[in-house]
């Protein structure tokens, strides 16, 4: 699977996305549950794209086949947490199609609510110029009909202004998304807190997912980079730069770091 946006240099350092075996993701994870991490973040360049490359093949875990592919993880990554009362968040989740699938599942409680989405832009020659994987001309309805099936939605983003031969028309164009964006999500907001306050005698603001973690958080990256001479890829506590992750191989667990040559 290859990616190449125009602004973007990650690719061409690093190589095409190569997935993760899902069992190896799937056993990472439940150790992690199993040492008491309650938050885990669920990484990627681009998470939706989970699988693409290997053609969604399937994989297994304690003992029963599951596909490759970012609705099954996800699913099954919900049902691991759930007994340890651990949250699963998505991060880089592009605005595909598919990632309707996974609303449900939010809805559900089965993970938390939360997409983080780089929609970069507004205007479709903007993002045809930036060679964005996902058409973004529709994003407003798409955002809209997520929150039809999950009002507890939050979703965050990435902006690129000054992008070269963006025009004032098009500058303003992405204004106009943001501020329509806020809207709906302000309307969605009230009408969610009015409905729960409605249905139950709980104070409007308590929600079954808090909108930040406490306790211990961890990543979980679904994609090995292809280098020249070796994959890599490791797990480690966020915040940390690339260069501190891979000078800590002697750190203690639960950091992971595997690393296999080409």
């Amino acid at each position: 699977f290859r990616s190449r946006c125009t602004f973007c240099i990650i690719p061409s350092m690093r190589g095409d996305l190569v997935s993760r075996p899902i069992g190896d993701v799937l056993k990472e994870a439940h150790a992690l549950f199993e040492s008491g991490v309650k938050e885990l973040l669920v990484i990627s360049q681009d998470t939706s794209a989970y699988g693409v490359d290997v053609k969604y093949r399937t994989g297994f875990w304690d003992g029963k086949p599951v596909k490759t592919r970012m609705l099954e993880l996800v699913q099954t990554l919900g049902e691991i947490a759930e007994p340890y009362g651990a949250w699963v968040r998505l991060h880089y989740v592009y605005p595909y199609p598919s990632v309707d699938e996974v609303i449900p599942l939010m809805a559900t409680g089965k993970i938390l609510p939360y997409l983080d989405v780089p929609f970069q832009h507004s205007h479709p020659d903007v993002l045809r110029r930036m060679k964005r994987p996902a058409s973004g001309e529709r994003n407003l309805e798409r955002i809209a009909r997520w929150r039809e099936m999950c009002p507890e939605l939050v979703v965050r983003s990435t902006f690129i202004a000054g992008f070269p031969g963006e025009t004032e028309t098009e500058f303003q164009h992405l204004l106009d998304f943001l501020r329509e964006a806020e809207s709906l999500a302000h309307a969605r907001e009230q009408q969610r807190l009015h409905q729960r306050a409605l249905a139950s005698h709980r104070r409007p603001d308590e929600g079954r997912h808090p909108r930040c973690a406490h306790g211990l958080l961890f990543h979980v990256f679904l994609h090995q980079r292809r280098y020249a001479s070796s994959r890599i890829s490791a797990i480690d506590r966020p915040l940390r730069s690339t260069s501190q992750a891979r000078s800590a191989s002697t750190a203690t667990p639960p950091r992971v770091r595997t690393a296999t040559r080409s």
